[in-house]
């Protein structure tokens, strides 16, 4: 309505669409490396869902993990 702001939350930087992107995974994908479903994946992508503390020590130990394949793939090369 015309003159009323609209309501809105502190902004914060989603990792989780970057974390895909980076890594080449589906929502499907990284829901299965998770433990979750693919609807969590898509609700914290688009905001309906925040991410918790939990979830987001996950995601940081999959990208340790990824980094660290990544490192070995390279050595073997």
């Amino acid at each position: 309505q015309y003159g009323r702001r609209a309501r809105r939350g502190p902004l914060t930087l989603n990792p989780v669409p970057a974390f895909r992107r980076r890594w080449g995974l589906t929502q499907r994908h990284l829901a299965e490396a998770l433990g979750c479903h693919r609807q969590t994946i898509s609700d914290w992508e688009r905001g309906k869902l925040p991410l918790s503390r939990q979830s987001q020590l996950a995601l940081i130990g999959l990208e340790v993990v990824a980094r660290s394949d990544r490192t070995v793939g390279d050595a073997d090369a």
